[in-house]
């Protein structure tokens, strides 16, 4: 798909040339007038024309999606740089770090630059990216799903992932989501078939409630790994919790993302207590009652709720 790049041109002053020069108009817009070269010459309009660019979906640019908060030598500056499918989280985002940064008793400052995937295709965009990702403490990816773009992710973000104090990619191809990285938690063996990602795929892909299992094991794993005392079942319980965090997607919920990763994660916050709370989780389907304190994934928890409901009036 063509990327709209802006030029100038003024159009053919007589019919019959404008009839010659269409394909002008097929690309342009937003007419302004301009002086006539002679008096003689019929008035012009000046347009802007979207021509054959670099093969983008978006006329933005990464500069769009930067935030860069106000210096101050007092706290230390958390830098987040993030890849997605589609520009849908940037509001929210922008708008979490943005409340973060206003926070009068913040713990940090933040840093945030967003690419959409797609974007990675043009060679200033990726030098961008690659230049980001230099000086970067957290990695955020999802939904890369075109190869040729995952493996120039995974080039750009290897040769910073050890360096970098989190690397999260939520779902993606397996070059990509094997470059996770959360303390002593990561997906190395993702996509092999000892890996229990594979095992689990393997046996349920086929079933019909495939994704349903999926979820529900989503919201209950990070109540199980809670209780388990090894460092590793932590960080995994805390990967969990940045998925339904990123599900969710609201400002509240990355927000919260935010505050616990860095706070969980960067060196220089190592001592600091940062407070978050749990992630909202909004349902795809449920049961809704207008008095009922949340939506029911399931019918006798909404029964039981129901039952409690008569009793009480």
């Amino acid at each position: 798909m063509a990327s709209l790049l802006s030029s100038s041109f003024i159009t053919p002053p007589t019919k019959s040339d404008q009839l010659s020069q269409k394909h002008y108009f097929l690309h342009s817009f937003l007419p302004k007038k301009t002086n006539p070269s002679s008096s003689n010459s019929k008035s012009a309009l000046k347009f802007k024309c979207s021509a054959i660019g670099n093969g983008l979906f978006t006329q933005t640019t990464q500069e769009v999606r930067r935030i860069v908060p106000e210096k101050n030598s007092n706290l230390p500056t958390v830098k987040i740089v993030y890849v997605v499918l589609e520009a849908q989280y940037q509001s929210s985002l922008s708008a979490a770090v943005q409340s973060l940064n206003r926070d009068p008793s913040k713990f940090a400052s933040f840093e945030v630059v967003g690419y959409l995937v797609e974007e990675l295709r043009d060679p200033d965009n990726y030098e961008a990216f690659c230049k980001d990702l230099e000086d970067a403490n957290i990695f955020i990816g999802s939904l890369i799903f075109v190869e040729e773009l995952a493996l120039k992710v995974k080039a750009a973000v290897e040769k910073e992932r050890e360096r970098m104090d989190a690397v999260l990619v939520f779902p993606s191809m397996p070059e990509v989501m094997r470059l996770n990285k959360l303390g002593s938690f990561s997906m190395s063996q993702l996509g092999q078939s000892k890996s229990p990602f594979f095992q689990l795929f393997k046996r349920k892909k086929q079933g019909a409630g495939f994704a349903d299992s999926m979820l529900k094991l989503v919201r209950t794993l990070p109540k199980v790994l809670k209780y388990l005392p090894s460092d590793k079942a932590q960080d995994a319980r805390l990967y969990i919790l940045s998925l339904q965090f990123w599900l969710g997607g609201s400002p509240d919920n990355l927000q919260n993302f935010v505050k616990m990763i860095s706070g969980s994660y960067v060196p220089a916050l190592k001592g600091t207590k940062v407070e978050y709370s749990d992630p909202v989780l909004f349902l795809d389907t449920g049961i809704w009652h207008p008095l009922a304190p949340c939506m029911y994934d399931d019918v006798k928890e909404y029964l039981n709720w129901g039952a409690g409901l008569l009793r009480s009036c």
